[in-house]
């Protein structure tokens, strides 16, 4: 029996309609999407989310996952953008404002950040979470008293975590208020005793109120708890030098050093400790060593030519101390140390030179009026002496 045309189509759609092809299915390719992410493929499942939102661009769904997976990729821009897309559709407003906030905090957008998480804030006053990251942006911002206020409502909701009180101390320690700051800290030891970053954080303040044995034994339970913690090493230190003992001092700074030895700031304090310790090689060794890494900072240049020229190592001294002053030439300190070189190295004519510039640069100084003094003495008493010697 021969079919014809209308039973062929009756045939057709006898499994029943499809209204649309797969093209046009935008829950197909969102579902697509799901599965991809699902099994790992994430530019797939982006392809996939892409072309939903095409079809049907009021799939907030689709729009969330976008910005989920560009936001975890590092891709902020699009992240944003889906999210922003998102806004228009989706009933969870608030949550995407946070969403939209974090972006733009890891972005480094911090004004865009603030003000994303304020809108979530007009749709959930009472969220502590978006409290905190709302001071958080601000503490980026430098608003310091603004982000206090927003730390200090996510703990009244009940935001009272480690990381809460965390941010609330090192707010209060960029505003001095550093007994507050301590009482904070310690709030958080409370909650998780086990976090190095904690002890470490304590120990500052600690240090900064000048309760250094506590500061101590604060950066000592941050090394317990992790040893290859550079900051703890020379915090610690800088606590051990600030009260004279130069030999621990220098265990703790070495031990930063060994870590990160590519960090000029802790190899020129290891060489202020070993030089205000006697130990003279070992400082130049150290000041070199920041140099190599850094070479325009002009403090390094003079500490460097201080220990020379006490090692009477005169021509280089000099040059340290020109380097320095090629850098920063209005310094009193280093035209007076170089002055001192040159008197050492006999050239007392240069080294007139530069105490009297020395002394148009502080006219009040009096250790450079004294060198003044000193050297027109020597001149005149070798000009007395040439005379002398002429005569005969």
């Amino acid at each position: 029996m021969c079919v014809g045309k209308d039973d062929r189509k009756r045939g057709m759609l006898s499994g029943g309609l499809r209204l649309t092809s797969w093209n046009e299915d935008a829950d197909g390719w969102y579902s697509l999407g799901l599965a991809n992410l699902a099994e790992g493929r994430t530019d797939d499942a982006i392809n996939a989310f892409r072309k939903a939102v095409k079809i049907k661009p009021d799939i907030a769904e689709a729009w969330a996952r976008l910005g989920t997976i560009h936001r975890e990729k590092g891709r902020f821009e699009e992240a944003i953008t889906a999210y922003k897309k998102l806004i228009r559709y989706s009933p969870e407003l608030a949550k995407t404002w946070r969403f939209l906030g974090l972006t733009y905090y890891e972005a480094g957008k911090m004004e865009q950040s603030a003000q994303a998480f304020r809108m979530s804030l007009i749709q959930e006053p009472d969220n502590p979470t978006s409290h905190y990251n709302l001071g958080r942006a601000l503490f980026e911002l430098n608003d310091f008293e603004e982000a206090e206020k927003e730390f200090r409502e996510s703990i009244r909701l009940g935001g009272s975590d480690a990381d809460t009180w965390s941010m609330l101390g090192i707010v209060n320690l960029e505003l001095d208020k550093m007994e507050e700051a301590t009482s904070c800290f310690e709030k958080a030891l409370k909650i998780d005793p086990d976090r190095e970053d904690l002890w470490y954080e304590l120990g500052r303040t600690l240090e900064e109120r000048g309760r250094l044995d506590d500061a101590i034994l604060a950066y000592s339970k941050a090394l317990k708890l992790k040893e290859d913690f550079t900051e703890a090493w020379a915090a610690l230190g800088s606590c051990k030098y600030s009260l004279d003992k130069y030999d621990a001092a220098i265990i703790a700074i070495r031990r930063a050093a060994e870590l990160e030895n590519d960090n000029p700031t802790i190899a020129y304090n290891l060489g202020r400790v070993n030089h205000d310790a006697g130990y003279l090689e070992e400082a130049v060794k150290a000041y070199k060593k920041a140099l190599d890494i850094y070479d325009r900072d002009p403090d390094t240049w003079k500490s460097l030519g201080n220990a020379l020229l006490e090692l009477d190592d005169l021509d280089d001294a000099i040059h340290a101390f020109d380097l320095s002053l090629d850098i920063r030439p209005d310094d009193v300190e280093t035209v007076y140390a170089l002055g001192l070189a040159l008197v050492a190295k006999g050239d007392i004519c240069k080294a007139l030179e530069r105490f009297d510039s020395a002394l148009m640069l502080d006219p009040e100084n009096q250790d450079v009026k004294e060198s003044i003094r000193k050297m027109k003495t020597l001149i005149e008493k070798r000009q007395e002496k040439n005379s002398e010697d002429t005569a005969l």
